[in-house]
């Protein structure tokens, strides 16, 4: 009974949205989704199989798309976009708390399945810009991603900006260790673990943990479990 009552008032929260929205919202709902909405601008959503809760989006911009697929979950997390044609590309992944931010046109956050995130920020800045996080990522409290500056560092000779946005792509399974935080142009590995409090700089080769900032290489040839295992004396 709860969850009938819950996609009614999902169902009833997206018709009010269509009716003020009009033509500048697209939305395809087969699972549940119950937020705030706000749009100066254009925006498709497309939700299968999964939920969205107590969440907000604010949107500024023409022609951008969420797609929320494959059982995704989404509670009490807010959305920033400000720009046009930007993609939030959501599959089977559980996201709460957490902050996400697209600051130029055509950014993209892709976020794949099994991967956890609970009171993360994410920035996505700089025209086309990207973020990919893989599958069966753990993100622990307070860690962070940044793709870029979000300001101009200039040459006082030329007067030209030193510090490009740069795209981030991490692998498969990276524990993010709390306050961590990981910066623009880094490519991550699979089965890699980044040390709480560390900030990552530079790529990290699969199946190592790095610590320190600049995070640097400590051990490698590791892997990581979910669970506590007893050690074997």
């Amino acid at each position: 009974m709860k969850s009938l009552a819950m996609s009614l008032l999902g169902r009833f929260f997206v018709l009010c949205y269509k009716i003020r929205y009009g033509k500048n919202l697209s939305f395809v709902n087969h699972g549940i989704a119950i937020f705030h909405l706000y749009i100066n601008g254009s925006a498709l959503f497309y939700l299968k199989k999964g939920k969205i809760s107590k969440s907000t989006f604010h949107i500024i911009g023409k022609n951008n798309s969420f797609i929320f697929d494959d059982h995704v979950t989404v509670r009490n997390c807010r959305f920033i976009v400000k720009g046009d044609n930007c993609i939030v590309d959501l599959r089977g992944c559980s996201l709460f708390d957490s902050r996400f931010e697209l600051l130029d046109s055509e950014t993209r956050i892709e976020i794949n399945k099994d991967t956890i995130m609970t009171t993360n920020r994410i920035v996505v800045a700089g025209g086309k810009n990207q973020l990919h996080i893989g599958k069966g990522c753990l993100f622990a409290e307070n860690a962070e991603v940044w793709t870029s500056d979000t300001h101009s560092l200039l040459d006082m000779n030329t007067n030209k900006r030193i510090n490009p946005d740069k795209p981030v792509y991490i692998g498969d399974r990276l524990w993010l260790g709390n306050r961590a935080l990981i910066l623009k142009g880094v490519n991550i590995g699979n089965d890699t673990i980044v040390a709480a409090g560390s900030i990552v700089t530079k790529d990290i080769p699969n199946n190592t943990l790095v610590a320190g900032i600049p995070a640097v290489a400590i051990k490698t040839c590791v892997n990581w479990n979910e669970t506590r295992i007893e050690e074997i004396l």
